[in-house]
């Protein structure tokens, strides 16, 4: 049962990681018909969502509850650096239009962090947001 469970976790990690560059990548004229305005006037608060789930979900699969500072440096890092290496890939990828920027990649810092810190926050007892 353990093992069917771990075995999930990078599944479902995997799937969230690639809903985030699907969405991160889809070019400006997708963005622009299918989306409505209301909701992409609030940019910020969709990386900073985005890149909560992604480091609460990348810290339940693969965090260690016996170094939880580490983990906890070591997925902030992972998911900043993702999230970097995603707005340059807006920037420079031909046919996807986006403009990839210093704003967008702080919110995604930003809502890394909040990633870390709400899970342990709101549900201090069962502080198991980790897999070991």
């Amino acid at each position: 049962m353990l093992l069917l469970r771990l075995t999930k976790r990078p599944v479902i990690h995997g799937l969230g990681v690639l809903a985030i560059v699907f969405i991160s990548l889809w070019p400006r004229s997708t963005v622009d018909a299918w989306v409505p305005d209301a909701v992409q006037s609030q940019e910020q608060w969709i990386h900073i969502g985005c890149y909560l789930f992604l480091a609460a979900l990348s810290l339940w699969t693969y965090g260690n509850r016996k170094r939880p500072i580490p983990s906890r440096v070591i997925t902030w890092c992972g998911c900043t650096a993702f999230g970097v290496l995603l707005e340059i890939l807006q920037a420079t990828l031909p046919g996807v239009n986006r403009s990839g920027n210093l704003p967008d990649a702080l919110a995604n810092a930003f809502g890394a962090v909040l990633g870390l810190l709400l899970p342990r926050l709101l549900w201090p007892a069962a502080c198991s947001v980790t897999a070991k």
